[in-house]
């Protein structure tokens, strides 16, 4: 990810067949076949005309109703390049998800020392997390507003176009993973029960390092071999070396915030969908692209970052004590906490902040029929 490779500059490159080489029609545009692919994908699956359906694992226009790209796409992707296609197209996008990974690091990393005074100051006052401070929605409010206007949507974009990626990875490892059982299921299986051993070997040592040592080179040279099986998690990955950022949840849980009060819950599609028709967020690819990202810093910052985001539930639900009469009939919860809940159900899966240690940090009425606004009562 250092330096470009071109065409002809490649092993791969042949003089009988030599690697097709397009003409970019604009400046940043793709000039390769797999380039090509992952350029119409992304435009198929554009949050401004679709969304993403995670009861029905596709995507479907926001106009029609109709399913733009599910498995059905990839049954017909691997008609045309085959399996090996198929992994070059997976490892093709994990090169594009290291680079907007750069991206959105460089941005947080940049703003978080030029904030760094704000931050530090919101850690002294929202600290511990299991607390409830005063004020802590005009205290999230006054940290978006220190920022550039512009600059948690420009994060939130980046994170949708990772998710996005990831899902379609996702989907991918799903028809490789179908192929292998098909095609040559006991290469699969044999596969499958080496990488199992290996992770038993992985946690024996970790448990107990000195009587058991950690596996050498073979976890390096097996992992191509899962890959093109579609035995592999893509948010599990870590795809690039950060440095840890000064208080990095403070602005990430800004951003959440700052996007989650144009959101809803659309009982049709069983999902979080946008107020905004033509706006450029999805809530699922969202949580997908936040997911990887914490992926590549420490686990204490996405426990900090549910902390954090339930104290804001808590913070909310007091406020809502206060409310008038009329409100708290037409609702359970207030909008703002429901929405936050909903986002946390959609993150800790691909976050894989689940069991003890999710029901650790968030109470499990919440995630009960409390969530459901209360019916309006018929006149």
């Amino acid at each position: 990810m250092q330096k470009k490779l071109y065409p002809w500059n490649s092993k791969y490159q042949s003089e009988s067949i030599p690697i097709p080489y397009f003409q970019p029609e604009s400046e940043g545009a793709t000039y390769s076949f797999l380039g090509n692919i992952v350029r119409n994908l992304l435009t198929m699956t554009d949050p401004r005309a679709t969304v993403y359906v995670p009861a029905l694992g596709a995507w479907y226009g926001l106009q029609s109703f109709e399913e733009i790209v599910g498995t059905r796409t990839f049954n017909a992707l691997t008609e045309s390049i085959g399996t090996p296609g198929l992994s070059a197209l997976d490892r093709l996008m994990c090169f594009i998800i290291t680079k907007d990974l750069q991206t959105v690091i460089g941005k947080l990393r940049k703003q978080g020392d030029v904030v760094s005074t704000t931050l530090t100051r919101m850690k002294q006052l929202l600290s511990p997390d299991t607390g409830i401070p005063v004020e802590t929605v005009h205290i999230y409010t006054k940290l978006l507003q220190s920022l550039p206007p512009t600059f948690a949507t420009e994060c939130s974009d980046v994170l949708v176009r990772i998710g996005r990626l990831q899902l379609l990875r996702s989907h991918i490892a799903n028809e490789l993973r179908s192929n292998a059982k098909l095609d040559s299921g006991p290469l699969f299986w044999a596969l499958t029960n080496a990488n199992q051993s290996l992770l038993a070997d992985l946690g024996q040592h970790y448990d107990d390092p000195e009587a058991h040592q950690m596996p050498g080179s073979i976890i390096a040279e097996l992992s191509p071999f899962l890959d093109c099986v579609g035995i592999s998690d893509s948010h599990s990955k870590v795809y690039v070396t950060a440095k840890p950022i000064s208080e990095l949840c403070f602005l990430l849980v800004a951003i959440v915030v700052a996007q989650l009060d144009n959101i809803t819950y659309d009982d049709r599609l069983c999902c979080l969908t946008t107020m905004k028709r033509g706006s450029s967020f999805d809530a699922v690819p969202f949580a997908s692209g936040l997911a990887t990202l914490l992926k590549q810093f420490h686990s204490d910052v996405r426990h900090l970052l549910f902390g954090h985001l339930l104290q804001r539930v808590r913070a909310s639900l007091c406020d809502f004590d206060h409310m008038d009469d009329k409100q708290k009939q037409a609702e359970v919860l207030p909008q703002e906490s429901y929405n936050v809940m909903a986002f946390i159900d959609l993150l800790r899966v691909p976050a894989a902040f689940e069991g003890d240690d999710f029901h650790r940090v968030v109470p499990p009425q919440l995630f009960g029929e409390a969530r459901l606004k209360a019916p309006q009562k018929k006149k």
